[in-house]
């Protein structure tokens, strides 16, 4: 098979970027590079391994990434509390760090299933993660 396109990587600041053909690039940071890179090892191994119509096909979803149009601003994550109070957790992060922080049941404590989020919601009350961008940093 010849192909009429090519694709490529680069380092682009803390991100991995990618693009193939005319399509728009798409950024990772070095946690989604790594899922990744894991699913393609998987394809590869599919595809090297196992006939197509054996394949079941194979598709990897939910790898966090931004676009050009998603700006490289800075974002942080939040603790916000019922009660109105909220803690920066974590600064300086781009969108998809921030997005992938916000992951998962120990954002909620409504979900939260470790102790210390079950003391943190008795002595505080109530609770969620959440990110916004902070303005004025880039």
């Amino acid at each position: 098979m010849t192909y009429s396109t090519s694709a490529s990587i680069h380092r682009f600041h803390d991100e991995l970027a990618i693009s193939a053909g005319s399509g728009e690039t798409v950024y990772l940071n070095a946690k989604a590079a790594r899922e990744l890179h894991k699913a393609i090892g998987k394809v590869c191994r599919s595809i090297e391994g196992e006939p197509f119509g054996e394949s079941a096909g194979l598709t990897v979803q939910g790898i966090a990434a931004r676009t050009i149009d998603e700006p490289a601003r800075c974002y942080r994550v939040i603790r916000q509390y019922e009660s109105g109070q909220s803690y920066t957790i974590k600064s300086g992060l781009t969108l998809s760090q921030a997005r992938e922080h916000c992951r998962g049941p120990e954002t909620s404590s409504k979900t939260c299933e470790t102790a210390a989020a079950k003391r943190r919601t008795a002595q505080l009350g109530p609770w969620f993660i959440c990110y916004d961008h902070i303005k004025g940093v880039k």
